[in-house]
Protein backbone atom coordinates (compact mmCIF):
# COMPACT_ATOMS: atom_id res chain seq x y z
CA UNK A 1 0.00 0.00 0.00
CA UNK A 2 1.24 3.48 -0.85
CA UNK A 3 1.24 5.92 2.05
CA UNK A 4 -0.60 9.22 1.44
CA UNK A 5 1.56 12.31 0.92
CA UNK A 6 0.79 15.39 2.98
CA UNK A 7 1.46 18.70 1.26
CA UNK A 8 2.07 21.74 3.41
CA UNK A 9 2.35 25.37 2.36
CA UNK A 10 5.78 24.72 0.87
CA UNK A 11 5.40 21.25 -0.63
CA UNK A 12 6.33 18.12 1.27
CA UNK A 13 8.96 17.73 3.94
CA UNK A 14 10.28 14.99 6.16
CA UNK A 15 13.25 12.79 7.02
CA UNK A 16 15.31 12.12 3.87
CA UNK A 17 15.17 8.51 2.62
CA UNK A 18 12.46 7.71 5.17
CA UNK A 19 9.44 10.00 4.81
CA UNK A 20 10.90 11.52 1.63
CA UNK A 21 12.05 8.36 -0.13
CA UNK A 22 13.56 7.94 -3.59
CA UNK A 23 10.37 6.12 -4.60
CA UNK A 24 8.24 9.03 -3.41
CA UNK A 25 10.43 11.50 -5.33
CA UNK A 26 10.13 9.37 -8.46
CA UNK A 27 6.34 9.05 -8.13
CA UNK A 28 6.04 12.78 -7.55
CA UNK A 29 8.01 13.39 -10.75
CA UNK A 30 5.64 11.07 -12.64
CA UNK A 31 2.62 12.88 -11.18
CA UNK A 32 3.99 16.30 -12.15
CA UNK A 33 4.62 15.01 -15.69
CA UNK A 34 0.97 13.99 -15.93
CA UNK A 35 -0.18 17.51 -15.03
CA UNK A 36 2.24 19.90 -16.77
CA UNK A 37 3.02 19.99 -20.47
CA UNK A 38 5.64 22.70 -20.00
CA UNK A 39 9.37 22.29 -19.29
CA UNK A 40 10.05 21.47 -15.64
CA UNK A 41 13.21 22.94 -14.09
CA UNK A 42 14.65 21.04 -11.13
CA UNK A 43 17.10 22.56 -8.66
CA UNK A 44 18.32 21.47 -5.26
CA UNK A 45 20.24 22.59 -2.19
CA UNK A 46 23.53 21.30 -0.75
CA UNK A 47 22.10 18.68 1.62
CA UNK A 48 23.69 15.24 1.13
CA UNK A 49 20.33 13.75 0.13
CA UNK A 50 19.35 16.43 -2.39
CA UNK A 51 21.20 15.25 -5.54
CA UNK A 52 19.77 11.71 -5.20
CA UNK A 53 16.23 12.92 -4.54
CA UNK A 54 16.47 15.38 -7.44
CA UNK A 55 17.70 12.57 -9.72
CA UNK A 56 14.66 10.49 -8.74
CA UNK A 57 12.31 13.42 -9.48
CA UNK A 58 14.02 13.98 -12.85
CA UNK A 59 13.72 10.30 -13.75
CA UNK A 60 10.01 10.34 -12.86
CA UNK A 61 9.49 13.48 -14.93
CA UNK A 62 11.27 12.02 -17.95
CA UNK A 63 9.58 8.61 -17.64
CA UNK A 64 6.27 10.49 -17.55
CA UNK A 65 7.13 12.34 -20.75
CA UNK A 66 7.86 15.79 -19.30
CA UNK A 67 10.68 17.91 -20.70
CA UNK A 68 12.79 18.00 -17.54
CA UNK A 69 15.88 20.16 -17.01
CA UNK A 70 18.37 19.62 -14.20
CA UNK A 71 19.76 23.00 -13.16
CA UNK A 72 21.74 21.59 -10.23
CA UNK A 73 22.53 23.45 -7.02
CA UNK A 74 20.27 26.49 -7.04
CA UNK A 75 18.19 28.67 -4.73
CA UNK A 76 14.42 28.30 -4.60
CA UNK A 77 13.78 31.84 -5.93
CA UNK A 78 16.37 31.22 -8.66
CA UNK A 79 14.48 28.16 -9.86
CA UNK A 80 11.26 30.19 -9.74
CA UNK A 81 12.84 32.90 -11.90
CA UNK A 82 14.11 30.41 -14.48
CA UNK A 83 10.78 28.55 -14.58
CA UNK A 84 8.88 31.80 -15.03
CA UNK A 85 11.20 33.24 -17.67
CA UNK A 86 11.05 30.01 -19.67
CA UNK A 87 7.28 29.55 -19.21
CA UNK A 88 7.71 26.34 -17.24
CA UNK A 89 7.24 24.83 -13.82
CA UNK A 90 9.74 24.44 -11.01
CA UNK A 91 10.69 21.70 -8.59
CA UNK A 92 13.13 22.35 -5.76
CA UNK A 93 14.56 19.68 -3.48
CA UNK A 94 15.28 21.55 -0.25
CA UNK A 95 14.13 21.77 3.33
CA UNK A 96 15.40 25.33 3.77
CA UNK A 97 16.10 25.98 7.45
CA UNK A 98 14.88 22.58 8.73
CA UNK A 99 17.28 19.99 10.23
CA UNK A 100 20.01 18.74 7.89
CA UNK A 101 18.71 15.14 7.95
CA UNK A 102 15.36 16.34 6.58
CA UNK A 103 14.54 17.27 3.03
CA UNK A 104 11.57 18.37 1.00
CA UNK A 105 10.19 18.82 -2.49
CA UNK A 106 8.57 22.09 -3.54
CA UNK A 107 6.46 22.39 -6.70
CA UNK A 108 5.39 25.63 -8.28
CA UNK A 109 4.35 27.64 -11.27
CA UNK A 110 3.57 31.35 -11.02
CA UNK A 111 1.17 31.53 -13.95
CA UNK A 112 -2.06 31.23 -11.97
CA UNK A 113 -1.14 33.02 -8.75
CA UNK A 114 -4.17 35.03 -7.68
CA UNK A 115 -3.77 36.81 -4.32
CA UNK A 116 -7.40 38.03 -4.29
CA UNK A 117 -8.70 34.47 -4.59
CA UNK A 118 -6.25 33.21 -1.97
CA UNK A 119 -7.21 36.01 0.42
CA UNK A 120 -10.88 35.03 0.01
CA UNK A 121 -9.99 31.43 0.86
CA UNK A 122 -8.07 32.55 3.96
CA UNK A 123 -11.04 34.68 5.10
CA UNK A 124 -13.51 31.81 4.52
CA UNK A 125 -11.25 29.56 6.59
CA UNK A 126 -11.52 32.05 9.46
CA UNK A 127 -8.11 33.69 9.25
CA UNK A 128 -7.96 36.97 11.13
CA UNK A 129 -4.35 37.87 10.30
CA UNK A 130 -2.18 37.58 7.23
CA UNK A 131 1.55 38.12 6.81
CA UNK A 132 3.37 38.30 3.50
CA UNK A 133 6.95 37.14 3.27
CA UNK A 134 8.96 40.21 2.27
CA UNK A 135 12.41 38.66 1.86
CA UNK A 136 13.29 35.05 1.09
CA UNK A 137 16.11 33.59 3.23
CA UNK A 138 18.59 34.06 0.35
CA UNK A 139 17.86 37.83 0.22
CA UNK A 140 15.47 37.72 -2.74
CA UNK A 141 13.17 40.69 -2.08
CA UNK A 142 9.51 40.13 -2.92
CA UNK A 143 8.91 43.76 -4.00
CA UNK A 144 10.60 46.39 -6.18
CA UNK A 145 13.45 46.84 -3.73
CA UNK A 146 16.03 49.62 -3.87
CA UNK A 147 18.24 47.42 -1.66
CA UNK A 148 18.30 44.54 -4.14
CA UNK A 149 17.68 46.32 -7.46
CA UNK A 150 18.45 43.25 -9.59
CA UNK A 151 17.53 40.42 -7.19
CA UNK A 152 13.85 41.07 -6.52
CA UNK A 153 10.45 39.86 -7.69
CA UNK A 154 9.90 42.80 -10.04
CA UNK A 155 13.31 42.76 -11.75
CA UNK A 156 14.18 39.07 -11.87
CA UNK A 157 11.22 37.01 -10.75
CA UNK A 158 7.64 36.96 -11.88
CA UNK A 159 7.92 40.70 -12.65
CA UNK A 160 5.29 41.43 -10.02
CA UNK A 161 5.41 43.27 -6.71
CA UNK A 162 4.35 40.30 -4.59
CA UNK A 163 4.15 42.24 -1.31
CA UNK A 164 2.17 45.04 -2.98
CA UNK A 165 -0.30 42.60 -4.52
CA UNK A 166 -0.81 40.85 -1.17
CA UNK A 167 -1.31 44.26 0.50
CA UNK A 168 -3.94 45.25 -2.07
CA UNK A 169 -5.75 41.92 -1.68
CA UNK A 170 -5.77 42.22 2.10
CA UNK A 171 -7.48 45.61 2.06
Amino acid sequence: MVEPVRFGTDGIRGRAFEEISLDLAYRLGRAVASVFSVPVFVGYDTRESSPQLAAAVLTGLRDGGAPARNIGYFTTPGVAVIAHQRHGAGVVVSASHNPFADNGIKLFTADRWNPDHLMDLYAKAGAKYFFSMGVHHDNFDMWNSKYQPRWNAVAAGPHKDIVGLWAAAAR
